[in-house]
């Protein structure tokens, strides 16, 4: 290995386009979009092209299967939903839109055969999208001091961001009585 110096950055080395491994990853994006890649090497698809006949195999269509979750659902349990994403060949990455957060997701790469049969070959990791709103989790222990109930409050009955209620101006005799003694209103 060469050491890390800045003069090695551009010194003309190269990530390989492929590692010789048949593996197929499933990353998050956000919540609505997925990104997978994968390899498939030359020895599997000589094996498929052996197992279904070279002119099935390069008449195939290559398909991504998504499946989806709810989140406490193993892949292995029934899913909520799957569908097929067909692509061009020699593609080796895709973004997916889900379009549904918070669930779980895992994929396969494959094969549609010219009779319409599928053939899974490559199955990626799992994945967790995450919420798209607030947290539904109320923490018991969390304590508004009464000023800033006040404030909620009036935030709340006037339909305000924490910008408009400022450049409206706060009555300072509507806060001076609070009980909080360590809040001081400037």
């Amino acid at each position: 290995m060469h050491e890390l110096y800045r003069d090695n950055l551009n010194a003309g080395y190269h990530l390989p386009l492929h590692y010789g491994e048949d593996r197929m990853i499933l990353m998050l994006r956000d919540p609505y979009w997925l990104f997978s890649y994968w390899e498939i090497t030359g020895g599997t698809q000589n094996y498929y092209r052996q197992k279904y006949h070279q002119s099935g195999w390069d008449n195939s269509t290559p398909i991504i299967r998504v499946y989806r979750f709810p989140v406490g659902l193993e892949p292995l349990d029934q899913p909520e939903i799957t569908f097929d994403i067909e692509l061009s060949h020699n593609i080796n990455s895709w973004h997916i839109n889900v379009g549904m957060p918070n669930r779980r997701y895992y994929a396969e790469i494959g094969r549609k055969l010219p009779g319409g049969e599928y053939i899974p070959i490559l199955c990626s990791n799992s994945v967790n999208t995450p919420r798209d709103s607030e947290s539904d989790i109320i923490d018991e222990k969390w304590r508004l001091f009464s000023l800033q109930q006040r404030i909620y409050r009036r935030m709340t009955m006037y339909h305000l961001s924490s910008a408009e209620l400022q450049s409206k101006g706060i009555d300072p005799e509507e806060f001076e009585t609070c009980n909080d003694s360590h809040i001081k209103i400037i």
